[in-house]
């Protein structure tokens, strides 16, 4: 993948897929995602959105962070809790391993569907 300092429109595009298609799958707005809120719902949410920019979309930690309006680390620290809840992972796993992790566990997902 190409290093650049913005987000190409094909990646803002596919990222706006991914807001509308996880918004739908909850039955909440776009807007709900990338708001600040701390409910148990959005968090998980957001974790989805965040996870999905990382590994489908091929995101870079700060892209998805500019894109989310967020800190990278607050997209660091939601993956990290994501693999340590959600996975059994330690806190202090790599992003690459929760990635792994995750890739595994949504194509298994996707093929038993």
């Amino acid at each position: 993948m190409k290093h650049v300092l913005y987000i190409t429109t094909e990646q803002r595009n596919k990222a706006n897929r991914l807001l509308k298609e996880i918004a739908a799958k909850y039955d909440f707005t776009p807007n709900d995602i990338i708001k600040p809120s701390k409910r148990a719902v959005l968090v998980d949410m957001k974790r989805e959105f965040w996870a999905r920019l990382l590994w489908e979309a091929d995101f870079t930690v700060t892209w998805a962070a500019r894109f989310a309006r967020r800190d990278h680390t607050t997209i660091i620290h939601a993956m990290r809790q994501m693999g340590k809840e959600h996975y059994g992972l330690p806190y202090q796993s790599s992003l690459e391993e929760i990635g792994a992790v995750w890739k595994a566990h949504n194509l298994a997902w996707r093929e038993a569907a």
